[in-house]
């Protein structure tokens, strides 16, 4: 059965990121998307998520260029912790593009 719904493209600017404490093949990073419309800018920030191999991928991506502006291919994964909160993450599934400043 596919997951079609939790199925999401998304493009921003990395943030930030860094390796996960207690495991060193999960990359975390933060995305932040910004529209326009007329008058009025929204802002955004999305928190994705790598495993290895594409965690040592987006790791190298934040190296290079900490700010670089990506595509992402990735599926949304929502928890709720222990004071039942809920928030939602994106599994990174492929980086299909990324935008260097020099290009």
């Amino acid at each position: 059965m596919d997951k079609v719904i939790n199925k999401v493209t998304i493009e921003g600017n990395i943030v930030n990121g860094g390796f996960s404490k207690t495991n060193k093949y999960v990359y975390f990073a933060k995305l932040k998307q910004e529209r326009k419309m007329i008058n009025y800018k929204w802002v955004d920030y999305f928190s994705i998520y790598a495993l290895s191999p594409l965690s040592k991928k987006l790791s190298e991506i934040v190296e290079k260029d900490p700010n670089a502006h990506l595509i992402i291919d990735g599926e949304l994964h929502t928890k709720i912790n222990k004071n039942k909160d809920l928030y939602t993450r994106i599994l990174v599934n492929k980086i299909i593009n990324v935008n260097d400043k020099n290009e």
